[in-house]
């Protein structure tokens, strides 16, 4: 988890430079095997309206438009909480974001936990990326 952290946190700085904390060093300590990671820390409160959009605008323009001579996804295995990402490169933004929250979404429907969440995750799956195919 904590490499895939790193890892991830410096692709962001790099598509969307100082929206993310700097990752300073990361690996597993040879003294006891156990994994680590030093980064910068941002003290940040609430977002106001224009903060938010300033956030907004540069999620948009910026980390969700850069794209790797791979193509969009990711080299290593990142979590959200406790459930392990299935990462790759495919050719679009909606195909990685697609295999990204489909994965979240059956691992809260096959704990049974939810289900709201799980519904409105499936509706805008129809409705944004699987339009294609529907």
């Amino acid at each position: 988890q904590y490499i895939g952290e790193a890892e991830s946190l410096k692709a962001m700085d790099r598509a969307a430079p100082g929206l993310v904390p700097q990752v300073f060093a990361f690996g597993i300590s040879e003294s006891d095997s156990r994994p680590y990671m030093l980064s910068e820390y941002l003290d940040l409160g609430s977002l106001d309206n224009k903060s938010g959009a300033e956030l907004g605008k540069r999620l948009a323009t910026e980390l969700h438009q850069f794209k790797s001579d791979q193509g969009f996804g990711f080299q290593v295995p990142t979590y959200c909480g406790a459930t392990r990402m299935r990462n790759g490169w495919y050719a679009t933004w909606e195909e990685c974001f697609d295999v990204m929250i489909g994965d979240l979404l059956d691992t809260l429907k096959s704990g049974g936990r939810f289900p709201e969440l799980c519904k409105k995750g499936d509706q805008i799956r129809k409705r944004y990326v699987l339009y294609d195919s529907v």
